[in-house]
């Protein structure tokens, strides 16, 4: 590369040109010739700045290092060409001219030249041409240039009108001045008109006019277009939407070339919804207007400056003013002299913090107003503030309170005097307190006394009672030798005389309960269906007694929410009173149905009914209704009233309808709830029930097939039979379905986790009783413990560590009769419940009281315990206690029977810690037979 300063040259051309020298990137091999260019551009007046290249390299170089205005370059070059040159241009600065200058090139190849992108060429010998055509050329290049600027400047203009026109929010159109086509629209106008753009487009602006407008409209266009200039206006018309909806706008027009076109631009702003507010405010103006004049107090408004800007009639009429002479006068006109400067500044203070005041607040000030003859009179204000500081007034509301202050002074003085009088009265009360409060006092001992003698009575009276039926049962029963005719007599009548005083002595006290407030009520979700056979089981001998016929068809699906015993109690006065009148051969039937929330049932007999006179005081005390089938009149009259008392303390309704000879119905509801779902447990055929099998039989519960075959391998040759399942739901399966006598459980089972399985094991009554040895390779035994697991065993599980689990929690073998270890300090109790289990089928240990229970249990363990709560030394409670934290003894199954009279904890307890427990003074002997066989299996009665 070749670098030529002609610096005499070049400053001889700056002075007369004066101008930036030509950058010149000339591509020459031979150094004469490029000598020559270069001077002839300089004799012909250019100023240049001038690099020499003769390689495609260097001329690349050149190009991406420096900027030039032209490239001249010779056509034949030593292993390239000119051609090859231009080439290399276009693709790295293809805005540069390129000129051929060469010695011979022929017309085709010049033309061929010209084609691909050169500027010009000229030949060697015609040098004289250079200058014309580097000038033609530069001259060229600076009219693209000026070409693509006004290009580009017209792209940035449409780019803002298409941003200003295509996303403006307000509708807008182009139309032709001449045929009003539209010519363009937005998309805002598509969706203010809804027209699509095409059906926009072969519309006219009349289209959119009222056709009531059109005329005025082509009138005023040809006025504007008349006038010769520049078309500018705004004003309000109305529009056409494309449903025939017509709205208010404002338009505003401009003019503009649209390409040959002359055009309006269009914009449109809807004013429909302010059109509607401003002709909602003049109808609400007017009838302000007629609301101010037709209110019968004054009204004044009040400026910012403290003048009257409006008044009504009755402002006038109260200050005797025609209302014109009010307007424009300051408000302190109005006020009394003496207190114009005080009002003033309490205006004052008022504007710089308005609020409404309230005329309660206007009287405590005492104000009072002056007439225009000059008479005052006590008035009372309301203030309400409307607007801002730069558009406030005051609406003031004035009242002439004279009467009423003479009424208030005259009542003052009432008042005065009726103080004296309460003052009086008031000393004469407190004596009379002091002694009510006395009185209350000792009411308060007396009720605490009567609730101890309650509790005493209820305890003292039931525990002997308990022991007279429970032993006159067991002589019916004739279990320790046969009784005579005579001697059978007698007993029935100990019997039904015992229940009869059990039955009083019951409602006395239940009625006692209730008057002192101390009913407790433990509700629960209890099926009807399931309820009534118990309550019918008791009757049914009554009833079998006299021929009664019972019926009781009652859909499954029914439940009450009540307390379960009060339910029973409640079913049993009622069909125990159907019984006793209703003759022999009758029929008494018991159905329920849903009504809304609630249940209702009805007990119906065919007895002799009530008269109508009966009817008013049948559920009062102590009131017997008429006389038996027998001719007499039997029982306290207690029943009823308290079946009454307890149905409305569970929030139901209860009443009767009867006539004589026609029977009663004995209506009743109580509120409902869904009953609770029945488990069917359906004795398996191939395996036979606890009490009866040669074998123990273990459940082993485990995911694990292998973990399940070894422990299946333990136990077999040690005498064990078992059953295996693989996962919660089978296990609860076969546990229900097969009563195993003790279950293994893997805590990490699929599905339900062995947490859920013994969870629900140990909720369901069929499968409660059974130990449950857990089985993990997590040590978590003091939750395991908590929820009634009997042992835990972590994993891997020895032989000796599962046989030595189950023979500690095990009984012996069905051999033996199951065990019963009965706890009460009351020996006939004692003794009686005894004979019962005995002569059950059960064997029995007996414990006179908690201490002997425990020193009991220390040597044996029983397969159930019956215990009484009222105990010297070691209460039932205690004994609970120490049962449930021992681990030997946890699973054991606890019954309670007492004659205490249970707190709400002390039911909680119970229903947590046992379970089930029976009161003395209510049938307990069935239910408690049943639920020991449900825990410990059905024993082998005694012969």
């Amino acid at each position: 590369m070749q670098h030529f300063d002609h610096v005499t040259l070049l400053e001889t051309s700056r002075r007369r040109a004066g101008n930036d020298p030509l950058r010149v990137l000339l591509v020459e091999n031979d150094a004469e010739d490029a000598e020559l260019c270069l001077k002839e551009l300089v004799r012909n007046g250019f100023a240049l700045s001038a690099d020499v290249v003769d390689t495609p390299d260097n001329f690349c170089e050149r190009l991406q290092a420096h900027s030039y205005d032209i490239v001249l370059a010779d056509y034949r070059l030593p292993g390239w060409t000119g051609m090859e040159a231009l080439g290399m241009l276009q693709q790295l600065a293809p805005d540069i001219p390129f000129i051929l200058v060469t010695g011979t090139i022929g017309e085709e190849m010049a033309a061929a030249c010209i084609k691909k992108g050169a500027a010009d060429y000229v030949l060697k010998d015609r040098l004289a041409r250079l200058p014309v055509a580097v000038r033609a050329a530069l001259q060229e290049r600076a009219l693209r240039k000026e070409k693509a600027r006004a290009q580009q400047e017209q792209r940035d203009r449409e780019a803002v009108f298409r941003l200003l026109f295509a996303n403006n929010p307000l509708p807008m159109a182009v139309f032709d001045l001449e045929t009003l086509a539209f010519l363009e629209v937005n998309e805002a106008a598509l969706a203010h008109y809804g027209y699509t753009r095409d059906e926009f487009l072969e519309m006219r602006l009349t289209d959119l006019r009222l056709e009531s407008e059109v005329p005025a409209l082509l009138e005023m266009l040809e006025e504007l277009k008349s006038r010769g200039e520049r078309i500018v206006y705004s004003g309000e018309t109305r529009h056409r939407h494309k449903t025939g909806r017509t709205m208010d706008v404002i338009v505003n027009w401009h003019s503009l070339q649209f390409g040959s076109r002359k055009a309006i631009l269009a914009a449109v702003q809807d004013i429909t919804e302010r059109k509607r507010a401003e002709e909602a405010l003049k109808a609400s103006e007017g009838r302000f207007r007629m609301l101010l004049e037709a209110a019968p107090d004054a009204i004044l408004g009040i400026s910012h400056s403290g003048d009257i800007v409006f008044a009504n009639a009755a402002a006038g009429n109260l200050f005797k003013y025609a209302v014109n002479e009010l307007l424009g006068q300051p408000v302190e006109i109005l006020v009394p002299r003496d207190q114009q400067r005080a009002h003033a500044e309490s205006r004052k203070e008022y504007i710089g913090n308005p609020y409404v005041r309230t005329r309660p607040m206007a009287r405590a000030l005492a104000l009072y107003a002056v007439c225009k003859d000059g008479s005052e009179f006590p008035a009372e204000i309301s203030l309400s503030p409307i607007g801002d500081q730069q558009d406030f007034l005051t609406i003031a509301i004035i009242s002439d309170v004279s009467e009423r202050k003479k009424a208030e002074e005259e009542i003052q003085k009432l008042n005065a005097d009726l103080e004296r009088r309460v003052e009086d009265r008031t000393r004469e009360l407190g004596a009379v307190n002091q002694e009510l409060a006395l009185r209350n006092r000792e009411v308060e001992r007396a009720n605490r006394l009567k609730s101890q003698f309650l509790a005493s009575m209820s305890h003292e009276l039931r525990t002997p009672l308990n022991a007279i039926l429970g032993f006159s049962s067991l002589l019916s029963e004739q279990t320790r030798g046969p009784l005579n005719e005579k001697q059978t007599r007698f007993v029935e009548h100990i019997h039904r005389g015992g229940q009869h005083l059990l039955q009083l002595i019951n409602d006395i006290l239940d009625l006692s309960k209730i008057e002192a407030g101390r009913m407790e009520l433990h509700p629960e979700s209890c099926s009807v269906a399931a309820t009534l056979p118990e309550v019918l089981s008791l009757i049914r001998p009554l009833a079998t007694a006299k021929k009664i016929r019972l019926e009781s068809p009652v859909p499954e699906l029914l439940s009450v929410h009540a307390d379960p015993v009060r339910f029973k109690q409640i079913l049993y006065n009622l069909l125990s009173n159907a019984v006793k009148f209703t003759p022999e051969g009758g029929q008494i039937s018991v159905t329920a149905a849903a009504q809304g929330d609630s249940i209702c049932l009805l007990v119906r007999d065919t007895g002799i009914g009530i008269d109508a006179a009966e009817l008013e005081n049948i559920f009062d005390e102590f009131h017997q209704v008429g006389t038996t089938t027998k001719g007499v009149r039997e029982g306290t009259g207690l029943g009823l009233a308290i079946t009454k008392r307890l149905v409305e303390q569970h929030g139901g309704k209860i009443w009767v309808e009867s006539e004589p000879g026609q029977g009663s119905r004995f209506y009743f509801s109580l509120p409902g709830r869904p009953a609770p779902s029945l488990t069917e447990n359906i004795p398996s055929a191939s395996m036979p029930n606890r009490s009866e099998r040669a074998k123990p039989v273990i459940l082993i519960v485990d995911d694990d097939p292998a973990a399940r075959e070894l422990l299946v391998d333990y136990l077999h040759p040690e005498g064990y039979e078992t059953l295996v399942a693989a996962s919660g739901a089978e296990a609860l399966s076969l546990a229900a379905l097969c009563r195993p006598d003790a279950i293994t459980l893997n805590m990490l089972t699929p599905g339900k986790t062995g947490w859920h399985t013994l969870s629900e094991l140990k909720f369901r009554p069929e499968t409660a009783p059974i130990p449950v040895i857990l089985v993990s390779i997590i040590d978590r035994r003091n939750l395991g413990f908590s929820m009634g697991a009997a042992d835990y065993l972590l994993k891997p599980v020895s032989k000796a560590d599962l046989l030595g689990a189950l023979r500690k929690h095990l009984k012996p073998t069905s051999e033996c009769q199951p065990t019963v270890l009965v706890v009460d300090d009351e020996p006939n109790d004692l003794h009686m419940m005894t004979e019962f289990l005995q002569s059950s089928g059960y064997s029995t240990l007996t414990a006179a009281g908690g201490r002997e229970a425990m020193r009991i249990l220390g040597e044996v363990r029983p397969d159930a315990i019956l215990l009484d709560l009222l105990m010297p030394e070691v209460d039932g409670f205690e004994v609970i206690r120490l049962v449930k934290n021992n681990e030997d003894f946890r699973s054991l199954p606890l019954f309670v029977l007492t004659a205490k009279e249970l707190t709400d904890v002390d039911i909680e307890t119970l229903r947590q810690e046992t379970r089930q427990f029976f009161c003395k003074g209510l049938p307990w002997r069935d239910e408690l037979l049943q639920q020991i066989r449900q825990a410990v299996g059905t024993a082998e009665k005694e012969e």
